[in-house]
């Protein structure tokens, strides 16, 4: 029998054909197991790519639709499940692998349609409630077995009138109670499945294929060599006596990537062997290291680390033990790099120091490799954006410490839980069903949402996801970094209430210039147009009489304009000064009356008012002009807005508080207009400006009196039957010793 001679080591091996038959066959059945290992595993990734998948689905489904779903399957066509729907066709379109997906229940052993992902237009259309025409038997193993145990499954392939099928079926549950409410089902197209398989198998395939033909190459040249084997032999044992040392330091020092070296125990260190390598890693040929006036491979060193370097050295002497140490050198080109030394010391069989054998490997690479992962580290734990990693089932694996200070969660807190820990309630269903549908297709997710941080306090959050992937285009990881925008959307907010704000100011100064200019521009025309007519020499007494009392109310009236432009300019300047003493209410009240009575009879309105306390109890210290005019702006101002009725103005004490109120029987003011009835230049609306004449300053001027007198006003008003405003100040009353003197104040 023919039989093949292999070398290994100093003995020879004779293998029988039957044995090197033997090989092939353990090879080719290694190779056939291995193939059939790669397709099962493949395929239980498959399986677990897409169960994976569909869980994901699942918790972002919008199931607030599948809360109440009705016994009956002819009741189900009532509910139209839009969200539902719309999540699904969503689902689909994010995975082109899946070809449908849809949500069904069981009911009385049959299965029905809820939703899928097909639109209403297509021939293969499921409506809601249609039977898929199964019955289920518990008894059948892949008979949606996910009904009694509650757990997800893939179908072996299935055919039907649409094809070949692999279905991925899921437990839709609820979150609340733990139960199953309905199932989700994905079908993959079983011939794609397959060929997916076949795929991935064929690279294992050629592997083997490649092994069996280096094997065969291998065969081949064994043959090849056995002719020089004798030659060989003879060769070999003519230099082992000669080289066989030399060889083996050679062989060995010549494959190190490193320089070897051997130097004396002087102070110098000089080299006494320094191998090939040395130029590698120092730029000098190691003639340089043992020549005459020798390069010192210590002055190579960097000064600030020589010394401490030079220390250890002696150091390690003194403890006969192993130096090893990192440090940067300069090479001959001036260039630095960074070096490993590992350094041991011979000694003789008396304990003599003989001579130092080390190793010296150029790491500058590595070295920058580190500097560069540390600045990543840092980076990443010092980023001023919370930075989060998980795996592919979305289980927090890291957090940076700025995650910690927006959220609130610790690491021990984090690690090991899911993100939706940050879920807020605010953000729609259909929003976290487009994020998993987007990341779990492999894209980059962008956008901004509401989070609730451990306190229970919401936050905006500007945020991306990125998936991460494997050699294989698996998803290993995601990888989220927000940023806190709260204080950027607040900042939005307030830029978008001052631009408001502007443009309403804007406006008000237009209207209010087109105001005054006709709240000046009209008792002017008054004053000029009936002093020319005073100039009419058959002017009556009585015509001349009627027009001097037009001229006096026109030049009342710009008085009156005049004075609360004044008043509204001292109150922004800060320049109204409080002049305290001691009032009488009462009296304050009937001159008042006295005052704006005829006015009101005029006009066939009437005028009452009401005293809150009597005798001494009245007397009050305060600003009797500033009360006065706060209350006459009321006054007139209700006088202003009241066609018909009354008109009513009094005080009372409640506490310590005096609570003065007006009210009347006017046009009442709008709900929309109630919260700027005390702004400047206002009336309600500005459309009244013309109808009503004024400038709109009484209300402001007091509110600001009011408040200055250290009160407030309210308004109560329903439009068409009137309006009630009051205001508070404290109740302070008057010292004994002050009121004799009371009338002459007032």
């Amino acid at each position: 029998m023919d039989t093949l001679p292999f070398m290994t080591g100093k003995k020879f091996y004779k293998v029988s054909w039957v044995k090197e038959t033997a090989i092939f066959l353990v090879i080719i059945a290694s190779g056939l197991m291995y193939v059939l290992f790669i397709w099962n595993d493949i395929n239980d990734q498959n399986i677990n790519m897409v169960l994976q998948n569909a869980l994901s689905i699942e918790a972002s489904l919008p199931k607030e639709e599948l809360d109440s779903l009705p016994e009956d399957p002819k009741n189900l066509e009532e509910h139209a499940f839009d969200h539902l729907r719309k999540s699904i066709r969503k689902v689909i379109e994010v995975n082109p692998n899946a070809k449908f997906a849809y949500v069904y229940i069981l009911r009385n052993d049959k299965f029905y349609f809820l939703a899928d992902s097909e639109p209403e237009s297509s021939p293969d259309y499921s409506h809601t409630g249609q039977n898929m025409g199964l019955t289920f038997d518990p008894k059948a193993p892949d008979d949606r077995r996910l009904f009694y145990e509650n757990k997800a499954l893939v179908t072996k392939p299935v055919t039907d009138q649409w094809g070949t099928w692999v279905s991925v079926q899921v437990p839709v549950m609820d979150e609340e109670t733990g139960q199953m409410i309905a199932a989700l089902g994905m079908d993959y197209n079983a011939g794609e499945w397959k060929n997916r398989i076949l795929f991935e198998v064929s690279e294992s395939c050629f592997l083997v294929i490649f092994i069996l033909f280096l094997v065969l190459l291998f065969r081949r040249n064994v043959r090849r060599n056995m002719l020089l084997e004798k030659e060989i032999a003879q060769r070999e044992k003519a230099q082992k006596d000669l080289q066989e040392n030399d060889l083996v330091l050679t062989n060995l020092i010549s494959n190190l990537p490193g320089m070897v070296y051997r130097c004396s125990s002087e102070p110098n260190y000089s080299m006494i062997f320094v191998s090939e390598a040395c130029f590698s890693v120092t730029g000098y040929r190691p003639g340089e290291f043992t020549k005459d006036k020798p390069i010192v491979f210590i002055d190579l060193i960097l000064p600030e680390y020589r010394q401490s370097i030079k220390k250890e050295w002696q150091q390690t002497i003194a403890e006969k033990s192993i130096f090893e140490a990192e440090y940067p050198i300069r090479k001959a080109s001036g260039e630095i790099c960074w070096v490993w030394e590992r350094r041991r010391f011979a000694y003789s069989r008396n304990g003599e120091l003989q001579y130092l054998e080390g190793y010296i490997e150029n790491i500058t690479e590595r070295k920058l490799a580190e500097d560069e992962l540390k600045k990543l580290s840092q980076a990443v734990e010092q980023n001023p954006a919370s930075i989060v990693i998980t795996d592919a089932d979305g289980v927090i694996e890291y957090i940076n410490p700025r995650f910690t200070e927006i959220s609130g969660y610790e690491p021990h807190e984090a690690i090991g839980n899911n993100p939706r820990i940050l879920k807020s309630g605010e953000m729609p269903p259909d929003f976290y069903t487009g994020l998993w549908a987007t990341i779990t297709s492999g894209k980059i997710w962008k956008g901004a949402l509401i989070n609730r941080n451990k306190a229970g306090k919401t936050y905006w959050a500007n945020k991306s996801i990125s998936p991460i992937l494997n050699n294989k285009g698996q998803i290993t990881h995601y990888v989220a970094i927000a940023e806190d925008i709260t204080e950027k959307k607040k900042t939005e907010e307030e830029l978008i209430k001052a631009k408001e704000k502007a443009e309403e100011s804007d406006r008000l100064k237009s209207a209010f210039l087109a105001n005054i200019s006709h709240e000046i521009r009209t008792p002017m025309n008054g004053i000029l147009g009936f002093a020319e007519l005073l100039k009419s020499p058959d002017l009556s007494v009585g015509n001349q009489q009627e027009f001097i009392d037009i001229i006096e109310k026109s030049g009342q009236r710009m008085l009156n304009i005049i004075n609360d432009l004044i008043d509204i300019s001292k109150i922004e300047a800060n320049q109204i000064m409080l002049n305290i003493s001691t009032t009488n209410l009462n009296l304050l009240e009937e001159e008042l009356f006295r005052f704006f009575n005829p006015e009101f009879k005029s006009k066939g309105l009437e005028l009452k008012y009401t005293s809150g306390l009597s005798g001494t109890k009245c007397l009050v210290r305060t600003d009797s002009l500033k009360l006065y005019q706060i209350l006459s702006n009321l006054i007139k101002n209700a006088f202003k807005f009241t066609s018909s009725g009354r008109v009513e103005f009094g005080y009372r004490l409640t506490d310590a508080s005096l609570n003065f109120f007006v009210k009347d029987t006017g046009i009442g003011i709008p709900d929309d207009q109630r919260n700027i009835i005390f702004e400047r230049f206002r009336q309600g609306n500005c459309a009244m400006n013309r109808k009503y004449e004024g400038a709109g300053l009484g209300l402001t001027i007091s509110k600001a009196y009011i408040e200055l007198l250290g009160g407030s006003i309210q308004l109560e008003s329903e439009p068409g039957k009137g309006t009630e405003i009051s205001f508070q100040i404290p109740y302070t009353p008057a010292l004994q010793e002050n009121i004799l003197s009371v009338g002459n104040e007032n």
